[in-house]
């Protein structure tokens, strides 16, 4: 298993999380920045944000009927931003 360290990113993702989704997740109780967490986890926190996007907001400046997602809400919980930075 590989051991990752947490960054203030992952850290940001975690507190994201309802505490009770991190035990069906697997994830620790506790979670501060330097502390281990596994791969699997990091990989269970992006899968989480992947599947669990907050539905687009109605705005009357939109009018496509077929929006393009916002990149920003996907991009800063994705796998490769939250193992940016780790070691």
């Amino acid at each position: 298993m590989v051991h990752l360290t947490t960054t203030e990113t992952i850290q940001a993702a975690y507190e994201a999380v309802p505490a009770s989704a991190r035990q069906t997740l697997a994830l620790p109780s506790t979670l501060q920045p330097g502390d281990p967490i596994s791969h699997a986890q990091v990989i269970e926190l992006a899968r989480y944000f992947r599947a669990n996007l907050p539905p687009p907001q109605n705005d009357a400046s939109n009018t496509t009927p077929n929006p393009e997602p916002d990149p920003r809400r996907t991009r800063t919980r994705s796998l490769n931003s939250l193992l940016r930075g780790t070691k």
